[in-house]
């Protein structure tokens, strides 16, 4: 899987199955109304400027979640210690660089 970075504004939205974090360019903060059904507990949080990144595979929708940073070098770092791929090429790292 390769590692895809982008910079922007995210929503994370948080609920009782747990959390997820998408870009606000494929979900508006103003829809996230819609998201409280049935008394769901719904909490919804607007994050201005941050890296995101996520390992995707190409060619496949199969991705794993999004994850937020600070900076470019914090998301790479994420990437080098949690999943122990190269930041780049995602090529899987050996066990003396991990």
């Amino acid at each position: 899987m390769v590692p895809e970075y982008v910079v922007g504004d995210w929503i994370e939205v948080e609920t009782i199955d747990g959390t997820t974090i998408i870009p606000s360019d494929y979900f508006s903060f103003d829809d996230c109304a819609d998201l409280k059904k049935d008394g769901d507990w719904v909490n919804i949080t607007y994050r201005c400027e941050k890296v995101g990144v996520r390992l995707s595979a190409p060619g496949y929708m199969d991705s794993t979640d999004w994850d937020l940073f600070d900076t470019r070098e914090g998301a790479e770092k994420h990437v080098r210690e949690f999943h122990e791929v190269d930041p780049v090429s995602g090529e899987e790292l050996a066990e003396t660089e991990a």
